[in-house]
């Protein structure tokens, strides 16, 4: 039975004009209305050629099929894949560089492997642009048995990898929107590129199929997949250089940075994954000019660096993962303008000696026993480095 009071407080509200009464032809008119609509619908799908919609459910289920079944995680880029299938031809490394492109011309596998006394093509650096952490995981799931087994892997993070405020979607790589819900996509990429990731899977099953040809160059073969940049020099860090580089940080570093969310849990669990397929992961985070302190000072994006780094040592405490965090002191003696290519690579000569000093680090986290070398010749005694090319 209904509460008396309550019927008075509702016609005593509607006295007092609180509420208004719906007329019964208006909502009458709107349930036919909602009627005719459904009835539409209805029609023309009906219409629809029967052809049409087992087309559609044929490929709904192939989708599914795909994803789930046949590629339910991403696969090595094809650049990728043929570089490491590529460097890996005679021997399997046990000592990797990987990560982007600050890995790539950051990192000299020869003066590690004369450091370390170990033969050629043991030591191998399969960095390459914008390749992240999960890039870096769906190479190594696919291809580890080109690898020695348990291998040191030195894995260089720069800021955007793990920075969900990026608005240059080049930063963002397939291999990391996969994990992404739909909604994340919408917010991190283009519209256009967030709908065509619903088809990751066809496209990287096509490309494993088509097996397409991308080939390093034999310069870059023969030095074991590093890759030598010239020095900056005065033109390279004029002010007006350094000016338009800050620019290209501004939008494919920082951003509004955002390093709380998808994109750095995301790398905690891509480097769980490396470890738990056996992976000895140290972490690398390289110098950068003194220019792009400067021109960052003062600045939120300085406070998000300077924490971010924060976080990457609290992170590999709390993984029993090194890092290495390297700054300008690395560099002691060196003009800037020549060990730097820009503002946030370096040159040859720079390479070469953040190299020598990542491999005594190495070598001091060995004897400490924090962590576990591949291979007996990385317990042994560390080489002259004047057995390597300058």
């Amino acid at each position: 039975m209904r509460d008396p009071s309550s019927t008075s407080s509702f016609d005593s509200a509607l006295a007092a004009g609180a509420v208004t009464r719906v007329p019964v032809a208006t909502t009458t008119a709107w349930a036919r209305s909602q009627e005719v609509l459904g009835l539409t619908i209805q029609r023309r799908v009906s219409r629809l050629p029967a052809g049409g919609l087992y087309a559609l459910l044929f490929i709904t289920l192939v989708h599914l099929l795909i994803s789930h079944e046949v590629v339910p995680e991403p696969l090595a880029a094809q650049p990728l894949r043929a570089r490491v299938l590529t460097l890996t031809r005679t021997v399997r490394p046990c000592l990797i560089v990987a990560g982007d492109s600050r890995a790539q011309v950051h990192v000299r596998p020869d003066v590690l492997a004369t450091h370390f006394n170990l033969p050629t093509g043991a030591t191998v650096n399969i960095g390459m642009p914008a390749c992240g952490p999960s890039a870096v995981l769906a190479a190594y799931r696919e291809l580890r048995d080109r690898f020695a087994p348990h291998p040191l892997m030195i894995l260089s993070v720069s800021f955007y990898c793990v920075n969900d405020g990026v608005q240059d979607d080049l930063f963002i790589r397939d291999e990391s929107v996969w994990s992404m819900n739909f909604a994340q996509r919408i917010g991190m990429l283009p519209l256009e590129r967030a709908l065509a990731s619903v088809f990751l899977p066809e496209r990287a099953l096509l490309q494993a199929l088509t097996n397409g040809r991308h080939v390093p160059g034999d310069r870059v073969v023969k030095e074991g997949g590093f890759v030598a940049k010239p020095a900056g020099g005065a033109d390279g860090f004029s002010h007006q250089a350094v000016s338009e580089q800050l620019q290209g940080v501004a939008v494919g570093w920082f951003g509004t940075p955002q390093i709380d969310g998808f994109r750095w849990h995301r790398f905690v669990k891509d480097l769980q994954e490396l470890r738990d397929l056996g992976v000895h992961v140290v972490l690398l985070d390289g110098p950068v000019h003194p220019s792009f302190w400067e021109g960052i000072a003062d600045t939120p994006r300085y406070a998000a660096y300077k924490r971010f780094r924060a976080k990457l040592a609290a992170l590999g405490q709390r993984l029993d993962m090194p890092v290495l965090e390297y700054d300008g002191e690395v560099l002691h003696g060196l003009d800037p303008d020549q060990a730097y290519f820009n503002l946030t690579h370096l040159s040859r000569t720079g390479a070469t000696r953040l190299s020598e000093q990542i491999a005594a680090d190495l070598r001091d986290l060995i004897d400490r026993g924090q962590i576990t070398p591949p291979v007996e010749n990385l317990a042994g005694n560390v080489s002259s480095p004047s057995t390597y090319s300058q």
